[in-house]
């Protein structure tokens, strides 16, 4: 038994990193979590294009008279989103989470397609 416990040991702190390469993961790690988002210009683009593909999808809902639980929890996720943009437009390009890549704009985009998908799979 304690062999086994040595043996996983040796192997573990065999692919240990030097100190400086710790730190310098940390701090890298730090920067992503802590940076403001792109620039102005992405900030702006990426509000357009959700503002965009919100529009589809409202006129989509604006033809659909009624909707399945699926596209009604779709759509309220959409109009959270979008609620949350509208307030505030600086957050465009804003991470969603530190837990994923995406951004405001884009779960607006991808709720605003998925929408339309489930609208036209509906029909």
């Amino acid at each position: 038994m304690y062999k086994v416990i040595l043996a996983m040991s040796l192997v573990a702190l065999s692919g240990c990193e030097t100190v400086e390469s710790v730190q310098q993961d940390v701090s890298e790690f730090s920067n992503n979590l802590f940076a403001s988002s792109g620039n102005k210009e992405d900030t702006v683009s990426a509000f357009e294009k959700a503002q965009e593909a919100y529009s589809e999808a409202s006129k989509v809902r604006k033809q659909t008279t009624s909707l399945n639980a699926q596209q009604r929890s779709v759509w309220a996720e959409l109009e959270s989103d979008y609620q949350k943009l509208v307030a505030n437009p600086d957050s465009a390009a804003d991470k969603e989470s530190i837990f994923s890549d995406g951004t405001l704009a884009e779960n607006i985009m991808t709720h605003s397609l998925e929408f339309i998908e489930l609208t036209a799979k509906a029909d």
